[in-house]
């Protein structure tokens, strides 16, 4: 099934108030940069409103996506016939990868993803040998502007990791 439903479902629940703003982060954002990669979730990243703590409790957006169908399946919504992990997280590289989102079409709606520099410098914050896997993607399909990329790394203090993926994944490319 399409995406549709779950842009439709987080489009509503930012104009009700509940989040301030959202991105599609993850494997999920990926796909539009790179050849798709398997993946059983969609990973938003979320913003509540002014004044809201980052660690504010999901529960009431919950509630709202249960009352409007979505079903709970371990630590995940199902809304149509995707799992759905909602990351509330405060620290800035991610505050800025939701601002700078960019808008993709999703059939009838538009919804945000993560721009692919945001993408890869979360996947070296990370650190797990899959996320430098993705980066490695990334690189080899020309997805990311090196020279933004570098800036953004140093800017939120992930050039040592950067340095080990490189050390990890040698290419050409860097």
């Amino acid at each position: 099934m399409a995406l549709q439903e779950v842009i439709s479902e987080l489009n509503r629940i930012k104009v009700a108030g509940f989040i301030s703003d959202y991105a599609i982060g993850g494997a999920v954002a990926a796909h539009a940069y790179i050849e798709p990669a398997a993946t059983v979730d969609v990973d938003v990243f979320v913003v509540f409103g002014a004044g809201g703590h980052p660690l504010s409790p999901l529960a009431p957006i919950w509630a709202d996506l249960i009352a409007h169908g979505a079903k709970v399946e371990d630590d995940h919504l199902v809304i149509g016939t995707w799992p759905v992990q909602f990351l509330a997280d405060g620290r800035p590289l991610l505050a800025e990868a939701i601002a700078s989102a960019r808008t993709q079409n999703f059939g009838d709606q538009v919804g945000k993803i993560m721009g692919p520099e945001h993408l890869v410098a979360i996947a070296l914050a990370t650190g797990r040998v899959k996320d430098f896997a993705r980066v490695a993607e990334f690189i080899r399909y020309g997805a990311v502007n090196l020279d933004a990329l570098r800036v953004l790394l140093e800017r939120f203090g992930l050039t040592e990791r950067w340095e080990t993926f490189k050390t990890r994944f040698p290419t050409d490319n860097v």
